[in-house]
C-alpha cells in the first residue's frame, strides 16, 4: 500500500471513528441507574392517578402522534405503535427494555434529550404536565397495566 493510500485509508477510518463517538451511529443509551439522573429531575414522578386516566392516554397519545403539535412527533422516529421507524430509535414495545426506565428517567431524557443519539430535547416544546402525558401514553405500548412506583423503585400493577 502505498503512502497515499495508506493516507487515505487512515483519514477515512479516523473520520468514521470520530462519527461514531458524535453519535452518527444512534447507538441505543444504556440502561441506567436511579443514581444517575440529575437532581433535579431524580425526584420527579408521574402525577397521582395519571397511569390509569384515559382522559390523560389520550391526550398523551395525541401529543406522540404529533397531532397536537406540529414541533413534537414522536411516531416520527419511534413509529405510532412503539415499533422504531427510524434506525436507532427505542422500540417502546419491549417490556423487558423500558422496565429499566423509571418514570424520572424517561422525563429526563424527553425533556434534556439523549447525547450522541438523535433524540432532542423537548422541554422548549412541551410543558411538564405533556411530558407525563407522553410518558402515561408510551407505556401503555409496551407496559400497559403496569405504573412506576417511587417506594419501590419498580414497576407495578396498576391499581
Amino acid at each position: 500500500m502505498s503512502n497515499c493510500n495508506f493516507s487515505r485509508y487512515w483519514v477515512g477510518a479516523s473520520l468514521c471513528l470520530m462519527l461514531a463517538t458524535l453519535g452518527a451511529c444512534n447507538f441505543p443509551e444504556p440502561p441506567q441507574s436511579e443514581k444517575s439522573i440529575p437532581a433535579e429531575y431524580a425526584t420527579k414522578h408521574m402525577p397521582k392517578g395519571w397511569w390509569t386516566n384515559q382522559k390523560i392516554v389520550e391526550e398523551g397519545r395525541n401529543l406522540y402522534l404529533g397531532r397536537t403539535q406540529s414541533s413534537v412527533n414522536c411516531a416520527k422516529c419511534h413509529g405510532k405503535t412503539g415499533k422504531p421507524v427510524m434506525t436507532g430509535a427505542r422500540d417502546l414495545r419491549n417490556t423487558d427494555t423500558m422496565k429499566n426506565y423509571s418514570d424520572s428517567h424517561m422525563f429526563w431524557r424527553i425533556s434534556e434529550g439523549v447525547p450522541y443519539s438523535t433524540m432532542g430535547a423537548f422541554k422548549g416544546n412541551l410543558s411538564e404536565d405533556e411530558i407525563w402525558k407522553v410518558i402515561v401514553f408510551v407505556s401503555t405500548l409496551g407496559m400497559d397495566g403496569l405504573q412506576y412506583d417511587p417506594g419501590t423503585q419498580g414497576w407495578v400493577p396498576t391499581e
